[in-house]
């Protein structure tokens, strides 16, 4: 009996955390974000050859999100390659479904 009640424990909370919602077009989850003082990709490409590295405000077309925690994202860049953001310290995070079919 106490083995039944373990599974039916396991399999209930194996199955609330699989109810993942994909992410709603112009959704805002946690504090919003405005686009004021933002560098464009093509702009980050150009300091980024005299600066080593880049604090601050990326606008820009999110290609893919981490999966695992929604900790990284990957920008497109004017060439077509893509450019990885890393977010330090884990403060910020993107949905991990971002994608949206329009």
């Amino acid at each position: 009996m106490k083995r039944i009640l373990f599974y039916m424990c396991l399999f209930f909370a194996a199955h609330s955390f699989a109810q993942v919602s994909p992410a709603v077009k112009g959704s805002v989850y946690g504090s919003s974000v405005n686009d004021k003082e933002a560098t464009s990709v093509a702009d980050l490409q150009e300091k980024l050859e005299s600066e080593k590295q880049f604090t601050g405000k990326v606008t820009g077309k999110v290609v893919s999100v981490c999966q695992e925690k929604g900790c990284w994202m990957k920008l497109a860049k004017t060439d077509g390659s893509d450019i990885m953001v890393r977010f330090k310290d884990y403060k910020f995070f993107v949905p991990k479904i971002l994608m949206v079919k329009t």
